[in-house]
């Protein structure tokens, strides 16, 4: 499953690379939470989690986008921003409960935050997390695979839910 992974980073780069050389962009203080990101202003999330999840959106912090986040533990340290080296355990579900997809062993899931390598949730949803810090992002589907999904593990048009813990910060 952790190869999986690799491939649904490498074609979100790809289409965020394109984004990027087509004129789209965010900024982000990295001590303020997550950045707020060029989505549609209003989405609106009427779904259903399941119970094992935990996910009450209203106690939960909402962006423009529609990406909600809580902080389940605070980190210290550093703040996450965009140029940053970042490695990260992780567990994607979907809204069913059904895990997708997780990194939770040895040195985790690397990348560098801000060069479109992973689904713009992530680059939101990370942005000013401290290390040891742990976060649940819900992610509309705008923000992650869109209406096409990632068959066969992500449905056309899913919202996904992770918990990040974010391990270490390289500058």
């Amino acid at each position: 499953m952790i190869h999986r992974t690799v491939n649904f980073v490498q074609v979100v780069g790809t289409i965020g690379a394109l984004a990027l050389a087509m004129g789209c962009s965010r900024g982000g203080d990295a001590d303020a939470g997550p950045a707020e990101g060029a989505a549609p202003a209003e989405v609106q999330m009427d779904l259903e989690f399941a119970d094992a999840l935990g996910i009450d959106l209203e106690s939960m912090t909402r962006l423009p986008s529609g990406l909600y986040y809580e902080d389940i533990e605070d980190g210290s340290g550093l703040g996450a921003r965009d140029g940053h080296v970042l490695s990260i355990y992780y567990t994607g579900r979907l809204t069913t409960g059904e895990r997708f997809d997780a990194n939770t062993t040895g040195d985790g899931y690397s990348f560098q935050l801000g060069r479109r390598q992973v689904i713009l949730g992530w680059e939101q949803g990370i942005q000013g997390m401290r290390i040891g810090g742990k976060r649940r992002l819900v992610i509309p589907p705008a923000l992650a695979y869109g209406q096409r999904g990632f068959p066969p593990d992500i449905p056309p048009s899913a919202t996904l839910v992770y918990e990040v813990e974010l391990l270490d910060i390289r500058l």
